[in-house]
């Protein structure tokens, strides 16, 4: 598999916004993409992507020590899933460095959101605990937010 997660159908999405009273309906994140526009409010984008960054980490290691209690214990399935949410921080990591930097980074935001929907679709199917979910709900806020403030 490779570690960029290139193209992913995904089924409809729907996540509100906590406290901003903005709601994405259906399809997948990184298909409502479009080509050319820079970020709106660069220093927004940075701290999102700093708490995406945080966010994320809390959630891999969430996930694996809900996989570890799970059904999943020493399966494929579990590896499997450990090591998309292993790229997604990979993901996370590289994008906000990048954009740190200055970087274009229009391609790594529509990574990053395809393998977003990829693991959202895996909570949603999934029962992985208060923690998981809760941690999961953070980064998929700033998933939404990163889309929000984003024009591609």
């Amino acid at each position: 598999m490779n570690n960029i997660i290139r193209r992913v159908t995904t089924a409809a999405l729907l996540v509100a916004l906590t406290g901003s009273g903005v709601v994405f309906v259906g399809g997948d994140l990184s298909a409502q993409a479009q080509v050319g526009r820079p970020f709106r409010n660069r220093d927004q984008v940075q701290r999102i992507l700093e708490r995406l960054e945080v966010r994320t980490d809390s959630f891999r290691r969430s996930l694996d020590d809900a996989l570890d209690r799970s059904r999943f214990n020493g399966s494929q399935r579990e590896d499997n899933i450990n090591a998309l949410a292993r790229n997604f921080e990979r993901q996370t990591d590289r994008l906000r460095d990048d954009y740190s930097d200055g970087d274009r980074v229009r391609g790594g935001v529509r990574e990053l959101l395809a393998t977003g929907d990829q693991i959202d679709r895996i909570m949603r199917r999934g029962r992985y605990g208060r923690e998981t979910e809760r941690d999961w709900a953070a980064v998929r806020t700033e998933l939404n937010r990163l889309q929000s403030f984003a024009r591609y």
